[in-house]
């Protein structure tokens, strides 16, 4: 909680993008930890939002002031939107 607790603060300097860069270092530490508990686990299920956390989220909040400009969120509902519609026009085409 604290790492996000940090990311969605406004308030960014070198500092806080070095902690950040840490606490995820830390976080994917110790996922990999867990390897011996879970053997899903592995160097390669580490995945790239985990690599972006923590070498690149510390140093574009520093650049960026926050994150919304590479919130993909839009096009999430574009996706949906595009799904309905698909969806839609199968169902008249199949029922025609």
């Amino acid at each position: 909680m604290e790492l996000y607790d940090i990311i969605v603060s406004n308030n960014h300097d070198e500092q806080s993008a070095t902690h950040i860069h840490h606490l995820a270092k830390s976080f994917i530490e110790n996922y990999l930890e867990c390897r011996g508990i879970l053997p899903e686990i592995s160097n390669s299920s580490v995945t790239p939002y985990m690599h972006v956390l923590a070498y690149h989220v510390p140093f574009q909040l520093l650049r960026h002031a926050n994150l919304k400009k590479f919130s993909l969120q839009w096009l999430e509902k574009s996706n949906d939107l595009i799904k309905q519609i698909h969806m839609q026009h199968r169902l008249t085409v199949n029922n025609v």
